[in-house]
């Protein structure tokens, strides 16, 4: 896993890029293996997530702005 630059011209194929779109407008980009759990890939994102970018939801909880619980109980 690893984080990319915001506009990556190319993925190689054995790659699966998770594109974000900030609430800025800007977009940040994640590359990831096909193989990857989405428990992993939510850990990683978190823990790679933009600088300067609030990673709160907006219930002011730690979790996404869905306040679901399937994903925002990880973050």
């Amino acid at each position: 896993m690893e984080t990319d630059r915001p506009h990556s011209p190319t993925v190689p194929a054995e790659r699966v890029n998770l594109r974000l779109l900030l609430v800025t407008g800007e977009t940040h980009n994640f590359l990831f293996n096909p193989d990857d759990c989405a428990e992993e890939i939510t850990e990683f994102v978190y823990n790679n997530w933009p600088e300067g970018e609030n990673r709160r939801g907006k219930n002011g909880d730690s979790g996404c702005c869905c306040g679901c619980t399937c994903c925002c109980n990880v973050l």
